[in-house]
């Protein structure tokens, strides 16, 4: 069965996103550039929430997308996505689909029909109800060196504490560290 990987960046306080929900700040570099291009090998299906979708299909579906990484907009465009939205009711991003609800069942279907593994990117409301659920089986933290002080937390509303084992650490030049964690 495919593996869910949360692959989340986070600032040095622990903010997935400022106060008015702006990640310009991630660090990004050729290094993550090829850390990220090598996991994407591994993955076929991306997770992400509403919020996450509507910034991302703003973007990588474009003409200004073409001047990233080939490899890169290829996974994001080719990749099948599940968007978890109850609002949401037509998704225009090839290889879409809407699911209202997160339940256990479901997610296990798309983990079992899955040639290889997913990818859940950005989307603290669907990290949490994941979390909440034990369906990611593996959490990578991006920590960028800035501090936010503010902002959108990457486990808000969680019903109890959920423990993380550290498995790896990765240091990148532009001194962002990735933390690995399985549950």
């Amino acid at each position: 069965m495919a593996k869910i990987f949360a692959i989340e960046w986070l600032s040095a306080d622990g903010y997935m996103a400022g106060p008015n929900n702006e990640t310009d700040w991630f660090a990004w570099d050729s290094d993550i550039a090829a850390y990220y291009k090598n996991i994407q090998k591994q993955m076929s299906t991306i997770l992400i929430g509403r919020k996450t979708y509507e910034t991302m299909v703003a973007y990588w579906p474009t003409e200004a997308a073409k001047e990233e990484d080939r490899d890169i907009v290829t996974h994001m465009n080719d990749s099948k996505k599940y968007v978890f939205s109850t609002s949401l009711h037509e998704a225009t991003w090839k290889n879409t689909s809407i699911i209202e609800a997160i339940d256990t069942n479901s997610i296990n279907e798309i983990k079992a029909s899955s040639s290889r593994d997913l990818v859940l990117y950005g989307s603290a409301s669907i990290l949490t109800q994941l979390a909440s659920h034990n369906l990611i089986d593996e959490y990578q933290f991006m920590v960028s060196p800035i501090a936010l002080g503010k902002g959108k937390t990457a486990f808000s509303h969680i019903a109890q504490p959920i423990p993380l084992k550290l498995k790896n650490v990765v240091h990148f030049k532009n001194c962002g560290a990735l933390l690995v964690y399985a549950p």
